[in-house]
């Protein structure tokens, strides 16, 4: 009565040890095919950084390029007003030498005089001077 059990016993055993070494198999498998997740992962991890960082810097030229050429853009209006600009002032050297003179002269002979004199002098006088003489 007792043999048929100890058989049954080995038996189970030896299922028992058979199960667990598959299941150590599977176990072994699992955490292997884990350990390869978890690296997948990290590198997919460390793939969408780095394309976000790329989509970044991308978007950070464009901004930059877009400030340029409406920089660019906007000096190149100026363009004109400068070369009329230049115009005028290579106008106005030819007298400056007669408006410097003019001034000179006309500070050397009102400067003794009282302020309400000068500004007299200037407003009634000089100014419509050049005006009509002048210009």
């Amino acid at each position: 009565t007792v043999e048929p059990k100890r058989k049954a016993l080995q038996e189970a055993n030896d299922q028992l040890e058979s199960a667990n070494s598959t299941l150590k198999t599977v176990m072994d498998q699992v955490a292997e095919l884990e350990s390869k997740l978890a690296k997948l992962t990290a590198e997919l991890n460390a793939a969408n950084a780095e394309k976000q960082e790329a989509l970044d810097t991308v978007e950070k030229g464009q901004k930059k390029l877009d400030l340029a050429q409406r920089l660019t853009n906007a000096l190149a209006s100026e363009n004109v007003r400068w070369a009329e600009n230049i115009l005028t002032m290579e106008a106005d050297k030819e007298l400056l030498t007669g408006d410097v003179l003019l001034a000179s002269a006309f500070i050397s002979y009102v400067g003794p005089f009282t302020k309400v004199f000068r500004d007299k002098l200037t407003a009634q006088i000089f100014t419509p001077y050049l005006k009509d003489n002048l210009l």
